[in-house]
């Protein structure tokens, strides 16, 4: 009925009337009772129904009003409430190291922030301070080099720091030190078995040593001799340490090769031993030269011998057929390797004989000369002529008669310049030597 009691014309006082009755409803509505005041219960009748409150809007607005940026401050992540934790894995309780020995500790460590180092003690005095990578693993690894100094039983203690500087509980072992008492072991690499090799000849040795703490020295020993030695190239030594030797084989027999290892302590350890057979199948170098072939009886031939030989020479023998005529003897036959004799030879009887000479090596070996045809004529005779050929049309022309050679030349004399006092000066002694001759010279010895 109300609607037909409103016509268009109004329709807009109508909707303003209403907005201002629902306004002073809600304001008339009363408030609520505050906690413990006393309240009274209205008396039963009729319910009445509030009605809902409407929002008419008046008039739409002419921009949009834009909403403001949610802003905000990224915070630092919640640092860790609990320490890193460290376990130490390496060395155990009671282990024997050496003194002076490099020992790696082995420490590993983890946090749920991040590790930042971890820190080795060795009785209480920092030792040495692992860093862990940029990034601060969760878990981090360590393996830290130590070296005792001292003897005795030391306390190694492992702290692991996350990110934050708080330290974990420490993990720590006891080890020993003891003196260096383990000796370096080395071996012989090659030759292996019993070679042979040829007199004269070079031999390589290969070796190799190793040692817990350095090897600072190599020996090379043929029949318990000396022979040489290499130093590491570090002055504390080196471990492993690899060495080639050369050694020449000089004489001839069975050698036995040993090398000997020293340590940073002078312990000394010798390889294996190896065989090594050397064996000579050289003949000396020999030639033999005549002042003439043919003499009257009783006249002495020059005979000059001269050998070589890189073991030394024994002895030279000249020989006449089936007899030996002379012998030279070396005093030292090791030492002297070469060797010229001047002999002379003669016979009383004339004919035709064979001279040849024969030298021996130090190590029994011989060569012989070709052998030489010497004429020995009777008081007055001359040499024959060679009987004509039996060709009617061809003669032989007569022999010469043999003319006599020349005296060879005379040796080479040796000359010591230096020292002039008969060595009766301290040693080291300065010796200066020299040797002239009509040839040139070969080589001088002292």
């Amino acid at each position: 009925m109300l609607a037909d009691m409103v016509s268009s014309k109004n329709l807009i006082q109508f909707i303003a009337a209403a907005a201002l009755l629902l306004l002073l409803a809600s304001c008339t509505q009363a408030a609520a009772p505050a906690p413990g005041a006393e309240t009274t219960t209205p008396a039963a009748g009729p319910a009445t129904q509030t009605p809902p409150l409407v929002a008419f809007p008046t008039a739409a607005p002419s921009t949009p009003t834009p909403q403001a940026p949610v802003t905000g401050t990224l915070t630092a992540p919640r640092a860790s409430l609990s320490i890193p934790l460290v376990q130490l894995v390496s060395p155990v309780s009671d282990t024997q190291v050496s003194i002076s020995q490099t020992t790696y500790v082995v420490a590993y460590a983890a946090d749920d922030s991040g590790i930042a180092r971890i820190e080795l003690s060795d009785d209480n005095a920092l030792a040495r301070a692992e860093p862990a990578p940029p990034s601060a693993p969760l878990v981090f690894s360590a393996i830290i080099p130590w070296t005792p100094a001292n003897l005795g039983n030391h306390t190694l203690r492992v702290v692991a720091y996350d990110v934050s500087g708080k330290a974990s509980a420490p993990a720590e072992t006891t080890v020993s030190v003891v003196p260096d008492t383990r000796r370096p072991a080395v071996v012989i690499l090659y030759p292996l078995g019993t070679p042979q090799v040829e007199l004269g000849s070079v031999l390589p040795i290969q070796a190799a040593a190793i040692d817990e703490v350095a090897v600072t020295q190599l020996d090379l020993l043929i029949d318990n001799q000396l022979v040489t030695y290499a130093a590491a190239p570090k002055a504390a030594g080196q471990s492993p340490f690899p060495i080639v030797f050369a050694w020449q084989a000089l004489t001839p027999g069975t050698h036995t090769l040993v090398v000997r290892a020293h340590d940073n302590q002078d312990a000394t350890t010798d390889s294996s031993p190896v065989k090594v057979q050397v064996v000579d199948t050289h003949t000396p170098v020999l030639s033999v030269a005549f002042d003439r072939t043919s003499a009257p009886a009783n006249e002495p031939i020059t005979v000059t011998v001269s050998a070589l030989d890189v073991s030394g020479i024994q002895r030279i023998e000249l020989w006449a057929g089936k007899e030996i005529a002379s012998v030279t003897t070396s005093a030292n036959p090791a030492r002297q390797t070469s060797m010229t004799v001047q002999t002379t030879w003669q016979n009383a009887t004339a004919g035709d004989y064979q001279l040849f000479a024969r030298a021996y090596n130090a190590n029994g070996n011989f060569k012989e000369s070709p052998p030489q045809t010497i004429t020995i004529l009777n008081p007055g005779q001359l040499l024959p002529t060679a009987a004509p050929t039996a060709a009617p049309t061809r003669t032989r022309a007569p022999r010469p008669t043999a003319t006599p050679l020349l005296q060879p030349p005379a040796p080479p004399i040796a000359q010591m310049l230096a020292p002039n006092d008969q060595f009766n000066a301290s040693a080291p002694l300065r010796v200066t030597f020299g040797g002239k001759g009509n040839a040139e010279l070969d080589h001088l010895e002292l």
